[in-house]
């Protein structure tokens, strides 16, 4: 039939696994000499740009221009009573929405968060829904 080649696969199937082990170790043998620096960490480091994180919450600037706490000069506390704000901030299924999907502030989303906890607690909003 074949030789089983899996197409998923990122690696090249033609290689040997001896070829590919090559390609991300250095394979040292039995009677070879190894320079002064051979094993420092400057030889064995990997060279190019260090891996970056995309962002997945808005920047600083982003948040500040799209909160309406921090536009208004607001604190998100003083709306522990008032269901119709907090229901925006609550999925469907009553869990706090994340700064990515609010677009607020680090503060404001650590304040809101804190405020949609207390509003469940007195019972001013349902725990496991949206009304």
């Amino acid at each position: 039939m074949g030789q089983g080649i899996n197409f998923y696969s990122r690696r090249d199937p033609c290689k040997t696994k001896a070829a590919q082990a090559d390609e991300r170790y250095q394979v040292f043998y039995p009677e070879q000499i190894l320079g002064v620096n051979a094993l420092s960490y400057e030889a064995c480091a990997r060279t190019g740009r260090p891996f970056r994180h995309t962002p997945v919450t808005p920047s600083p600037a982003v948040a500040r221009s799209r909160d309406i706490f921090h536009q208004l000069n607001l604190d998100p506390r003083n709306f522990t009573t008032n269901p119709a704000m907090l229901s925006t901030f609550v999925t469907e299924m009553g869990k706090i929405k994340g700064r990515e999907q609010t677009m607020l502030t680090v503060k404001n989303q650590r304040l809101l968060g804190r405020t949609i906890r207390r509003a469940k607690m007195m019972g001013v909003i349902p725990n496991l829904s949206k009304f």
